[in-house]
């Protein structure tokens, strides 16, 4: 049966369907946008009226999760926004994205205001309305009302001393931290040990600092400026070798852009040109490109870049793995096709991967049940 994009799903058949850890020929049963069951593969009944999409022997895996994702929508939408950063989630498998979900958790620094009070909570929330075409989440922060006195008097309490020590103690041993865009190996040491102590400590590192190396980046390329900056090609290796071994716990993008003037290409002055990177689109087959040469299957794949997470952002209970009560977001991947570079949906397409050959295809993103990507076509409306 054909199917076009923005239809509802009801089943997905494929010989090579990622549940848990193991891969297997599977029916998977889709209703209201939630899992309904999983079936052997080819026992589903298709009904008039139900939607089957068989992918054959592509492999169906959860949606991807990107908790850290940089949308800058209000404030600085010629940078980014929901419409074009969702788009691109889409082609690039991301179902969630924070500011979040298919990638789909997107993060709301560099737009303004911060997402640091509720009444700015909901102005971001109303410029995102109607405009996301996967699955969307905020992160905010908490500050104390800078015009009371109390408010500075509580911050320089008399035991203020005393507890300082106390905290830096005990601080990773009680309370759940997470450590964004590692680049340095030589932090890992003090990662292991806090993680043998039973710190509840997550760690991220980005697809950059997977797949670039310092020594081949030329001068005045300032397109390949971000914070922290990337390392040496020794240093990468001992990534990969720490995400092997599981110190590192999940791969996001990081997914910064700016205006190109703000690159200050003509210049190439790296000490003055603003850093951030585009990679949403990406960031799934730089992430298997390499992951393919380092000892990974496909088994990883959700693992680092759904499960994992789905559980830092609390929604482990819905999102991150194929099982019946889950949403019904599920990417169809070509993992032995080479990709091939087609339009680029983030607002500013400048990107240090150009040229780069990478391995992977996406033929379908599927969000809630709903048909939102398929072969290189968006779903015409939000879904």
């Amino acid at each position: 049966m054909d199917v076009s994009v923005g239809s509802k799903i009801s089943i997905v058949r494929s010989r090579r369907v990622v549940t848990g850890n193991t891969i297997s020929p599977a029916d998977i049963i889709i209703k209201d946008g939630k899992i309904m069951g999983i079936q052997p593969w080819g026992k589903q009944t298709v009904t008039i009226g139900s939607q089957l999409l068989d992918a054959g022997d592509l492999v169906v895996m959860p949606g991807i999760i990107d908790p850290h994702v940089h949308v800058n929508e209000p404030g600085r939408s010629d940078w980014e926004g929901y419409s074009t950063a969702t788009r691109a989630a889409a082609a690039g498998a991301q179902h969630s994205a924070g500011y979040f979900q298919g990638k789909a958790h997107l993060w709301t620094r560099n737009s303004l205001p911060p997402t640091t009070s509720v009444s700015n909570f909901h102005t971001k929330l109303k410029a995102a309305e109607g405009q996301c075409f996967v699955d969307v989440a905020f992160w905010g922060g908490v500050i104390p009302d800078p015009m009371l006195y109390e408010t500075f008097l509580a911050s320089r309490p008399p035991n203020m001393e005393v507890a300082a020590v106390e905290a830096v103690a005990n601080l990773q041993y009680k309370v759940r931290c997470h450590i964004v865009h590692l680049s340095s190996a030589m932090a890992l040491p003090i990662i292991r040990k806090a993680k043998k102590a039973g710190a509840p400590l997550s760690v991220e590192t980005t697809h950059h600092y997977l797949t670039l190396s310092a020594e081949k980046i030329p001068p005045g390329a300032t397109y390949f400026k971000f914070c922290p900056p990337v390392r040496e090609h020794s240093n990468k290796e001992a990534l990969w070798n720490s995400l092997l071994q599981g110190h590192i716990d999940m791969v996001v993008s990081d997914h910064s852009p700016c205006t190109p003037d703000l690159k200050l290409l003509q210049d190439g002055d790296f000490l003055k040109a603003w850093g951030g990177i585009c990679s949403l689109q990406l960031g799934s087959f730089l992430f298997w490109s390499s992951a393919r040469t380092h000892g990974f299957s496909l088994l990883d794949i959700p693992r680092l870049l759904s499960s994992n997470p789905a559980k830092l952002c609390s929604v482990d209970d819905r999102k991150g793995t194929i099982k019946p009560g889950y949403d019904a977001d599920l990417v169809i991947l070509d993992p032995d096709k080479e990709y091939q570079e087609k339009s680029l949906h983030h607002k500013n397409k400048l990107t240090p991967y150009q040229g780069f050959q990478l391995w992977g295809e996406i033929e379908a993103t599927i969000v809630g049940g709903i048909l939102v990507y398929y072969k290189g076509r968006h779903c015409p409306v939000p879904a």
